[in-house]
């Protein structure tokens, strides 16, 4: 028989509650949504960083074999991540952003590459998300598996709006990654002069080292970036360092326009670098005979101990013959 009555309770019964299990999943599931809103790729320089970490595993044909699937799994994964991304532009992105935000996904969650969104947002330029995603919350310190903040990898890229975005919220100029580099070096070392002129303003410290002792000017110097070094000299550089030294970088490099900025303003010709070489030795090493005559002509000479090298004595002279044998009043040894 039919009680109307009693269906009429059935339906105005609340629903079950929802199991912490079930909510788990669905958080998570919101989670990685948020996490590939964003594009997740993996640059040339990771995928060497990344062969660089499984080389241990390549001792016999065994390993090989698992290393190989498992190559060929996180490609696949990677790819599920970006295709349906390349469709989408900035500010569809920031919609679903905020969409998800709204619906507490988590700003800290990380993604299966061991990065957050607010990372690879940054890495890609888009401020949009940036900004939605550090208003909800996200860590700015937060780290992926090469040990890069949201920062340095934007600083790396030239992300100009994102850098602005992120040093507003507060994030720490002096992050470093696993090699040591803070975000002015990488900015320094690919030329971001827009980027590492904003840095410098917010404070970034000018004589911070990498693990290799090379500073930002040094980095800039020795990959010929003319605006980057007379920006960063400006600021008030160290031009002899304890580490590597710019000039003689630059004159390994052959980078002319930069080795007469770096004179200009005063770096010492008479500088050595690890193995004892002066700038003028380099240059004569790798035949830069432009840059051997501006530092000849600003005053550099080879010493004593240069002199031992009769090779030496003869790439200089020929290579002062070459330019034009204009220093025949004074000889530089």
């Amino acid at each position: 028989m039919w009680y109307p009555e009693k269906t009429l309770l059935q339906l105005q019964r609340p629903k079950a509650p929802v199991s912490l299990a079930e909510a788990k999943l669905e958080q998570d599931r919101k989670d990685q949504e948020l996490c590939e809103v964003v594009p997740t790729k993996v640059t040339l320089g990771h995928r060497l960083w990344l062969l660089q970490r499984l080389s241990s595993l390549l001792d016999d044909d065994f390993k090989k074999g698992n290393l190989t699937k498992l190559l060929h799994e996180w490609m696949r994964q990677l790819k599920e991540v970006e295709l349906p991304n390349q469709e989408r532009d900035s500010r569809q992105r920031q919609l679903e952003v905020e969409q998800l935000l709204r619906r507490s996904a988590d700003p800290k969650a990380l993604n299966r590459f061991g990065g957050t969104a607010l990372i690879s947002a940054a890495a890609e330029g888009l401020q949009e998300v940036v900004e939605a995603l550090v208003k909800a919350g996200a860590q700015l310190e937060a780290r992926n598996e090469r040990g890069d903040t949201a920062l340095i990898l934007a600083s790396n890229k030239g992300h100009l709006k994102v850098v602005e975005a992120l040093v507003k919220a507060g994030a720490q100029l002096e992050a470093r990654d696993e090699r040591g580099n803070t975000a002015l070096i990488l900015a320094s070392h690919n030329g971001h002069l827009k980027v590492v002129e904003a840095l410098v303003k917010a404070g970034a410290r000018l004589e911070a080292c990498d693990e290799h002792g090379n500073t930002a000017l040094v980095r800039a110097s020795s990959d010929g970036h003319l605006k980057v070094v007379e920006a960063l000299v400006k600021a008030g550089a160290q031009l002899d360092g304890r580490g590597s030294n710019a000039l003689i970088r630059a004159s390994v490099g052959g980078h002319l326009q930069v080795v007469e900025a770096l004179v200009k303003a005063g770096a010492q010709l008479e500088a050595r670098d690890g193995g004892g070489h002066t700038a003028l030795v380099r240059a004569l090493d790798f035949d830069h005979l432009q840059v051997v005559e501006v530092l000849v002509k600003a005053g550099a000479r080879l010493e004593a101990r240069d002199e031992k090298d009769p090779s030496l004595v003869r790439r200089l002279a020929w290579a002062l013959k070459k330019a034009g044998a204009r220093f025949k009043a004074r000889r530089p040894w």
